[in-house]
């Protein structure tokens, strides 16, 4: 099992409108079939490193999302989303569950 990690750096003006957007792409996603996702916000009336707005979900198994799989709905979101954007990134974590042990001896 996979946590999923998606980091959008804006700046403090554009934190909520970025949060907005990344709440709906994560809707559209849901739609789709894929875990509810929690978006949050870093930085910005909350310490923090940078001003972040980042979006998290759990999935099985770590596939390609192909173009043809991506909601038409996360095209434009997106595409509304990348001006106010500094980086967006993503990132994958192996989350360590009594199976992932045992695997490897160590339950």
């Amino acid at each position: 099992m996979y946590l999923v990690r998606r980091v959008c750096h804006t700046e403090r003006s554009n934190v909520w409108q970025v949060g907005n957007l990344l709440k709906k792409i994560c809707a559209a996603y849901e739609a789709n079939g894929r875990k509810p996702a929690t978006v949050y916000i870093g930085g910005a009336g909350v310490p923090g490193a940078s001003i972040t707005v980042c979006a998290e979900w759990v999935q099985e198994k770590i596939e390609i999302n192909r173009l043809t799989s991506v909601p038409e709905a996360v095209i434009s979101l997106n595409r509304d989303m990348q001006p106010l954007l500094s980086s967006y990134e993503i990132e994958f974590y192996e989350i360590v569950t009594e199976d992932r042990l045992e695997e490897r001896n160590l339950s």
